[in-house]
């Protein structure tokens, strides 16, 4: 992804990049629509072994492909009614075409599973052959069309990878809605889809909103420094589908079955989210200009306030996700509602008068939010669940890390976040952050797959 981005900011500027990011906040929010909180669901139900696989595929494939079609309408009739920017419309269009295969996407059965390496594969796939095309035929703006192109070519790439494989496992199958099945799963899905319709709202708006109020310069801006936290968030992300089976069983097996688990798995994040954001931080100036150069450097203090937002998303999602397993996904999707309140209504004060990093402001309000709020349900509806008891000794490896990059400031950027990065590391190794045998699951992003009462607090 990064890789893309880099190419593109340099080949079409700010403003062009702007034009591609702006289209593309389209397909995300057709995405969300799509989901209808199966990606969610469907994993859970998978893992729980609550209906007949077959039958659970069938449905929600047969659901989501309804809802694709009807969107992708949707979506066309909008922009071609509407009065928006001239090379965004083509884009747009183009860009949406590939919901149909986010209506058939299985990676949702795979990762119930437990099957990770597969979707791990796919998203391998779909970036190769994305940034192939981008890389191959974009040169200008005049070749702007290539990119939705690629993002297409990949996911039909990786959705046959995923049949192959979901064939040779379980079987063949053929979308159908049963009814029943159907049913039972929408009253528990409704929820998730809207918090997952939040928080496309919290991750995209901005976006929208800086192509529509400001301009196309700032929203070029804002999303090169978004791009660059996609690889901590795809980290986080990853991670939280590994350990999310585990979080699933406890409403099967009861809190103490995973009280240990969930302390080592905060205290694991929150030795990498206290290191993100200091050095994201004192790093974030020379990072903009060595990857996008002076044109971007407008976006220096959104990237630090990203870095914080994504340290808090590494932190708060432990307590979203135990308040959906434990069924309480009503209460957080009200609370995803306020923290995305919070969010527009932050956007729309600050965009003017501050651009981007206007924008970057109010994703960090939201992010507190959930973090807070989170963190209070939890403790109300489930069991405590410490938070602060993790936050000293990252600290005092931050402090370390922070005087080491202070000395390192007239090395490249690349070697200040090596050398930073390696004292923190070793710091945290020394103070019992990580401990030795754990090394390899700090650096991978997966817990071995033992029972909770073997693990180490």
């Amino acid at each position: 992804m990064i890789v893309w981005v880099l190419y593109l900011t340099r080949a079409l500027g700010a403003p062009g990049f702007g034009v591609v990011a702006f289209a593309f906040s389209f397909l995300t929010f057709g995405i969300m629509i799509v989901d209808f909180g199966f990606d969610q669901l469907g994993q859970r139900e998978v893992t729980r072994e609550t209906f007949n696989l077959r039958d659970l595929v069938e449905t929600v494939v047969a659901v989501r492909f309804i809802i694709a079609v009807v969107t992708f309408a949707a979506i066309v009739t909008v922009v071609l009614l509407n009065d928006i920017n001239a090379r965004a419309k083509p884009l747009i269009i183009l860009y949406t075409v590939s919901l149909l295969t986010y209506a058939i996407d299985l990676n949702w059965v795979f990762f119930g599973k437990e099957k990770m390496h597969y979707p791990a594969f796919a998203e391998i796939i779909i970036q190769v052959v994305y940034v192939g095309v981008v890389i191959g035929f974009v040169k200008s703006v005049d070749q702007m069309v290539y990119i939705p192109l690629g993002f297409l070519a990949g996911r039909l790439v990786a959705v046959v990878y995923q049949y192959i494989y979901y064939l040779r496992f379980f079987g063949p199958f053929i979308p159908r809605l049963r009814w029943k099945i159907f049913t039972q799963l929408v009253p528990e899905a409704m929820p998730l889809w809207g918090s997952m319709i939040i928080v496309q709202v919290m991750n995209n708006f901005s976006i929208l909103a800086l192509g529509v109020w400001a301009s196309m310069n700032d929203a070029g801006i804002f999303a090169a420094v978004q791009r660059v936290m996609r690889a901590p968030m795809f980290m986080a992300l990853a991670y939280f589908t590994v350990i999310r089976p585990s979080i699933n069983r406890a409403h099967r097996d009861g809190f103490e079955s995973v009280r240990i688990f969930l302390r080592k798995s905060l205290r694991l994040s929150m030795g990498f989210a206290v290191g993100l954001a200091v050095g994201g931080w004192m790093t974030a100036e020379p990072l903009v200009l060595f990857l996008f150069g002076e044109d971007f450097l407008g976006g220096v203090l959104a990237l630090r306030f990203l870095v914080l937002g994504t340290s808090l998303f590494i932190v708060n999602r432990h307590y979203r996700f135990l308040m959906i397993a434990f069924g309480h996904q009503s209460t957080d999707f009200k609370m995803m509602v306020a923290a995305a309140a919070v969010n527009a209504a932050l956007t729309v004060a600050l965009i003017k008068p501050f651009g981007a990093t206007g924008a970057a402001a109010a994703v960090l309000g939201g992010e507190i939010l959930i973090t807070s709020v989170g963190y209070l349900l939890v403790l109300s509806l489930i069991a405590h669940v410490p938070m602060g008891r993790f936050i000293l000794k990252p600290v005092l490896c931050s402090i370390a890390m922070a005087g080491t990059l202070t000395l390192c400031t007239q090395f490249n950027v690349i070697v200040q976040i090596v050398i930073g990065g390696g004292v923190y590391c070793v710091a945290m190794v020394a103070l019992g952050v990580v401990r030795v045998h754990e090394v390899k699951v700090a650096l991978g992003g997966f817990l071995p797959n033992k029972s909770a009462a073997r693990q180490g607090t």
